[in-house]
C-alpha cells in the first residue's frame, strides 16, 4: 500500500463529511432566510404606523429600544397577518370576486404589468396550492418517437374541434417551471388516468421526480 493512501482516505472523508454537513445544514439555513425575509415584508409597511402610535402613547421612553423594535415587528406582524386573512375571506363572497376581477382586468390591460402579475399569479397559486384545483386529474400521454416513453398531463376540459370530435384538452407543464408549458388536444383512449392527486402531480413537477410519491 502506497503511502498516499491513507492521506487519500483521510480527504474523501472529510469531503464526505462537509458534502453531508452542506446537504444537513443548508435547507435549515435557506428556511431561515425566507421566514426572516416573509417576517420583515409582512411588519415593513405597517413599522412606522405602529411606531407612531408609540410614541403618541409615549410608550417608547418606557421601554427599550430593542424591546420597542420587537414590539413593532410582531404588531405589524400580526396586523399584516390578519389583513391577509380578511382578504382570503373577502375573495370568497360575490363582492371580493368582483373586486378581484376589476383589477385583474384593469392589470391586464397593461402590456408590462400584465407578464409581470401573470407570473407572479401562478406561481403563488402553484406555491399555497390553488393550481391544483385547476386541474381536474393527472394523466399519462405518449410520448411522441419514444414508444415506451410517458408524458405528465393535467386534464383541464374538453373541447370539439372543427373535425366534431370531442377531445381531451391536456396541459402538460415543463418541469420545474410549471407555470409554462403545452396544451395537448388527446382523444380519451390517447390518455390514461393514474392514482396521482394534482397536488402530488404539481409537486412532482416543480421538483422534477424528486419528491414522488414513493419518496413520502
Amino acid at each position: 500500500m502506497s503511502e498516499d493512501s491513507p492521506k487519500r482516505s483521510i480527504y474523501h472523508r472529510l469531503r464526505s463529511n462537509l458534502v453531508r454537513g452542506l446537504a444537513v445544514l443548508f435547507p435549515f439555513y435557506l428556511t431561515y432566510l425566507m421566514l426572516r425575509f416573509l417576517i420583515h415584508a409582512f411588519s415593513q409597511p405597517l413599522s412606522s404606523k405602529i411606531k407612531w402610535v408609540l410614541q403618541q402613547l409615549e410608550l417608547e421612553t418606557q421601554i427599550n429600544s430593542q424591546l420597542e423594535n420587537a414590539l413593532v415587528v410582531l404588531t405589524s406582524f400580526v396586523i399584516t397577518l390578519l389583513l391577509i386573512l380578511f382578504v382570503g375571506a373577502l375573495a370568497q363572497r360575490v363582492i371580493g370576486r368582483k373586486i378581484m376581477h376589476v383589477l385583474e382586468a384593469t392589470f391586464e390591460r397593461l402590456p408590462l404589468v400584465r407578464t409581470i402579475y401573470k407570473t407572479f399569479r401562478e406561481l403563488t397559486r402553484i406555491m399555497t396550492g390553488d393550481a391544483a384545483d385547476t386541474y381536474k386529474k393527472v394523466v399519462e400521454i405518449p410520448l411522441p418517437g419514444i414508444p415506451s416513453g410517458r408524458l405528465l398531463g393535467f386534464v383541464t376540459g374538453s373541447m370539439v374541434l372543427d373535425n366534431g370530435i370531442r377531445y381531451l384538452t391536456v396541459f402538460v407543464p415543463t418541469a420545474p417551471n410549471v407555470t409554462t408549458g403545452f396544451l395537448v388536444f388527446l382523444k380519451s383512449e390517447d390518455v390514461t388516468e393514474t392514482s396521482l392527486t394534482p397536488e402530488e402531480g404539481i409537486r412532482m413537477m416543480i421538483s422534477a421526480g424528486i419528491l414522488s410519491r414513493r419518496s413520502d
